[in-house]
């Protein structure tokens, strides 16, 4: 995998000059040694059964419960796993934006030491078709799933997804590059994407992310 350093935003976006868009996914990180595994597969996520299993559980349990909740009804078990990823269910999906300022946010939101990183990925193969690949769990490589928008969540943050039949395989890919932010850049890269009308309050336009933001912009933090 290439791996580029972007001492500072200038360089940064230097390097985002080098993709192109309509072909170009990316996912930002807080941690620079962060593999690209989902949330699923993930140590963290302690998991009383095995991943497969587990998550065609959730699956039916979401299901089953959530209706109440809803104004639009998923359509497919496509749009159901994406909903429940967008809430924070751990599945086979993994996040991404079509904007790589989107990503750098994401990779410098919280502070910390560790170099943060963009990942990028140049994929022209064509995105899942649910018509004709129904079930998510008979995909066999890692494929980019575009939702519909199921949420302005989604919308606002460009948002899609890869699907990763083995999700406790780390993702490898030929086009797949690294940008690496250095962790003291952190909040500068911060401040400047906010400038640039990348925060929270246009990335999560609810309540939960004005607020958030309005912390943000009065309270000393990072």
């Amino acid at each position: 995998m290439k791996v580029h350093t972007a001492n500072g935003f200038s360089e940064f976006h230097q390097c985002l000059e080098r993709y192109e868009q309509r072909f170009t996914m990316f996912r930002g990180v807080g941690d620079a040694s962060y593999d690209l595994i989902p949330k699923i597969s993930r140590p963290e996520t302690k998991l009383l059964r095995k991943p497969h299993k587990t998550e065609k559980e959730m699956v039916r349990v979401f299901k089953e419960r959530a209706l109440p909740h809803l104004r639009y009804i998923p359509r497919n078990d496509w749009e159901w796993i994406a909903l429940m990823q967008h809430h924070g269910v751990p599945t086979r999906l993994l996040d991404w934006t079509r904007n790589g300022l989107v990503a750098a946010y994401f990779a410098v939101e919280k502070p910390g030491a560790a170099d943060c990183a963009i990942y990028a990925w140049r994929n022209k193969d064509r995105a899942i078709d649910v018509e004709s690949e129904k079930d998510p769990f008979k995909v066999s490589d890692v494929r980019r799933f575009i939702p519909p928008h199921l949420s302005e969540r989604i919308i606002a943050q460009s948002g899609l997804f890869t699907i990763h039949p083995v999700p406790t395989s780390p993702m490898t890919s030929p086009t797949l590059e690294k940008i690496v932010i250095p962790g003291a850049l952190r909040k500068e890269i911060k401040n400047i994407l906010f400038k640039y009308g990348i925060h929270r309050a246009s990335l999560f336009p609810d309540l939960d992310g004005l607020a958030s933001h309005v912390t943000w912009m009065h309270v000393e933090s990072h």
